[in-house]
């Protein structure tokens, strides 16, 4: 089990004889989950990941599944099931901070993440803990951003204030601009997604075992494009979804949109998740027994 809000961790490391409800168990790593804070629920994409403990959690969880030794006759299927309330928003890099006279190696673990609409923001968030926000950046007066908790500002090996990122995917940023993007909301949750999508697939096309996504998406903060963009990670068939949201001849998962778990849609909730566990559980059984 890896959790993730404005960081991630390994709650629970993949093993065999998991179940239990007594303390130190998977179930009792649930119950004590609290949730809170950013979206940090990328992928290293196609990088390497920047930690192997707190990077980023697709990534993470790919590393657990693959931790596992697969024995000769043994019938395997390796499932990754991503479960949010929110859009995928954050993701985490090295960037230097030093400023001049500095180390050009020497760089900082950063998570960051655009902050929630309508705001255009991004918020800068220390990796190793899940609330704390060292700063904010606003996009439109190329202000600086702290980047440790005793308020050090960030800045180049030329001392200037660092107000880009360099993004994985090729092409201009979100706001149409080439490369470095400026730190905002659009070009941080655009690089968020594409990244994530890069790790799925790669998930996907593993030899010589891929792996099987399934998404579930709860409550109100699940709009349509997270949706669809969910879908998109599962590579889910159903033809609702925009075309290129399925890609044949990869494996093909599904996504469950949960649309709320509050007051008197609660039991309804309860119901409609378990279906949704019930029925990921049974696909893993058909295939392997296929």
């Amino acid at each position: 089990m890896v959790s993730f809000s404005s960081n991630s961790t390994i709650d629970f490391p993949i093993g065999y004889n998991f179940w239990g409800t007594g303390a130190g168990t998977i179930t009792s790593k649930v119950g004590a989950m609290s949730p809170n804070g950013g979206t940090f629920g990328t992928g290293a994409g196609t990088q390497p990941v920047k930690s192997t403990t707190i990077g980023a959690p697709l990534s993470l969880a790919d590393a657990q599944n693959n931790s596992v030794a697969i024995l000769p006759g043994q019938n395997v299927v390796k499932v990754l099931v991503y479960f949010t309330d929110g859009l995928m928003n954050a993701v985490q890099d090295k960037i230097y901070c030093k400023g001049s006279g500095g180390n050009p190696t020497d760089t900082t673990l950063l998570n960051y993440g655009g902050e929630d609409s309508p705001n255009t923001g991004v918020a800068f968030m220390d990796p190793t803990q899940a609330n704390n926000v060292w700063t904010s950046f606003d996009p439109s007066s190329s202000a600086y951003f702290n980047y440790d908790g005793a308020g050090d500002r960030c800045r180049d090996i030329s001392n200037n204030y660092v107000i880009k990122f360099t993004p994985q995917q090729p092409g201009n940023c979100q706001d149409g601009f080439a490369p470095p993007c400026k730190f905002s909301r659009a070009n941080v949750t655009y690089e968020a997604q594409y990244r994530a999508t890069q790790t799925a697939i790669a998930m996907r096309t593993e030899t010589p075992i891929p792996t099987y996504i399934y998404t579930i998406g709860m409550g109100t903060g699940v709009d349509s494009g997270t949706q669809n963009f969910l879908a998109k990670l599962a590579n889910d068939p159903d033809p609702k979804y925009p075309a290129g949201t399925y890609t044949p001849g990869q494996p093909s998962g599904e996504f469950f949109y949960i649309p709320s778990c509050s007051g008197g849609q609660l039991a309804n909730c309860k119901t409609e998740l378990n279906t949704a566990f019930q029925t990921i559980a049974a696909k893993v059984l058909l295939r392997l027994t296929q």
